[in-house]
């Protein structure tokens, strides 16, 4: 094995760019699931409802993207462009100082680490207030990236 082959990625989901991490707002179970295609739709209730209606009246249509295992893998694996930036450590941003120590004592070192969680969430933060999330948010839509639950930015510079 040469070297260019041993810095090539994992070919499975956590490395794939359609792979999506998120979960409901507000914290609860991190979902995983494949964006290569569409959603698709079937007649089925809420997950998070655990009680299956006993009228099939009741039921209501639902659009998914498949659910995925981060060590799975289909076939259709492509790197993510910005794998760099997921490892860029909080200190070697344009985020205040103060900032990254109360994002740190909360374990969030690097942007990767960051993008698994909600606006909401690190409002609760004690000391990181709105100030502090607007450079937070700032920063991450200048990469295409957004907190959790938030959509990215689509216009900012490559």
């Amino acid at each position: 094995m040469d070297d260019n082959e041993e810095s090539k990625p994992v070919e499975c989901c956590r490395n794939c760019r359609f792979y999506h991490l998120h979960g409901p707002p507000g914290g609860g179970m991190l979902r995983q699931s494949c964006r290569r295609f569409p959603p698709t739709h079937f007649l089925g209730w809420p997950h998070d409802d655990p009680q299956k209606p006993d009228n099939p009246e009741e039921y209501c249509w639902l659009w998914v993207h498949p659910h995925v295992a981060a060590n799975g893998w289909c076939g259709e694996f492509e790197p993510r462009k910005n794998d760099a930036i997921m490892d860029l450590l909080l200190s070697e941003t344009s985020i205040p100082f103060r900032c990254q120590n109360i994002l740190e004592k909360h374990g969030i070192r690097n942007i990767g680490q960051l993008l698994v969680r909600s606006a909401e969430e690190l409002l609760r933060f004690p000391g990181l207030g709105e100030t502090s999330l607007s450079q937070i948010v700032k920063l991450l839509k200048k990469h295409r990236l957004s907190l959790l639950g938030e959509a990215a930015s689509n216009d900012a510079p490559s």
